[in-house]
């Protein structure tokens, strides 16, 4: 666990077992009488830890939960007793009891919450790499349909690496996988070209080799950016705008000729508007 993590759970569960301690202390010979605080305190140490966990809980999980963690820990019989469950023995808590029970369930809380969390890393792994495959099975398929026309496979590399950087929020985990995507799909004479995209602002790049796809590649482009929006963490408005872009560009390569002068600055003018806005 990381130590703040760490310092938050040791300070909610000694505050509550404390509090136990003193709801015991104060209530042991009224009978039941105590289990309605102490519950109470329990109750409010595992929302508070669930927290930590960025896991919200209602009162009512938060009661069962602590029935589960207190049998685990105590037995059924207390465990009922800790809840309220068992009448007539309210009284049997005592102030150490109450403390050290109470402490013993938080404990046993925050190894749950630890399971819950590598139980989501493991899953978000698996479908990490579930997406990985499948876009890169969309990426080959572009190259695919584009077939012997070299040139334009290699726009589409270079155009879609340097779309990566632009819709990635995170220049980081995101771009690992991106890179992971495009990696095999690179040739090595490519690598001196892609090496050349900044990072950081790679629109030029963008707007340079978008100009150049026909309208079918332009097509698998657009398919592909919207499964890399749903299947990865990237920048959502950043990817919608590219895609925007793409179904322009779509439109105007079937208006404006192959041969027609100043084609491609007529295209990125489409761009820079959409950019704009």
């Amino acid at each position: 666990m990381l130590d703040s993590r760490d310092k938050k759970c040791h300070a909610i569960i000694h505050g509550a077992a404390t509090a136990a301690g003193v709801a015991g202390a104060g209530l042991a010979q009224i009978p039941l009488a105590d289990t309605i605080p102490i519950t109470t305190i329990q109750i409010g140490m595992i929302i508070g830890i669930g927290e930590v966990f960025g896991v919200k809980l209602t009162e009512g999980a938060a009661k069962g939960l602590i029935a589960g963690f207190a049998t685990s820990v105590v037995g059924r019989q207390m465990a009922g007793l800790l809840v309220g469950w068992i009448p007539g023995i309210g009284n049997a808590i005592k102030a150490g009891t109450a403390g050290a029970l109470t402490e013993a369930i938080g404990w046993a809380a925050v190894t749950h919450f630890e399971n819950l969390e590598e139980d989501r890393k493991k899953e978000f792994k698996y479908g990490e790499a579930a997406a990985e495959k499948q876009l890169k099975e969309e990426f080959c398929e572009i190259l695919t349909v584009i077939g012997d026309k070299h040139k334009e496979q290699n726009f589409v590399r270079i155009a879609s690496v340097a779309i990566s950087y632009y819709i990635s929020d995170n220049i980081g985990e995101n771009i690992k996988l991106l890179e992971l995507i495009f990696k095999e799909n690179i040739p090595e004479e490519l690598k001196p070209e892609i090496d050349k995209i900044d990072r950081k602002n790679p629109v030029k790049t963008i707007k340079e080799y978008l100009v150049k796809l026909g309208s079918e590649s332009l097509e698998k482009l657009k398919i592909f950016l919207v499964s890399l929006k749903d299947l990865t963490d990237v920048d959502k408005k950043r990817t919608e705008k590219i895609i925007q872009i793409i179904d322009s560009l779509i439109k105007a390569d079937k208006i404006v000729e192959k041969n027609a002068p100043n084609r491609e600055e007529r295209l990125i003018a489409i761009i820079n508007i959409l950019l704009a806005d």
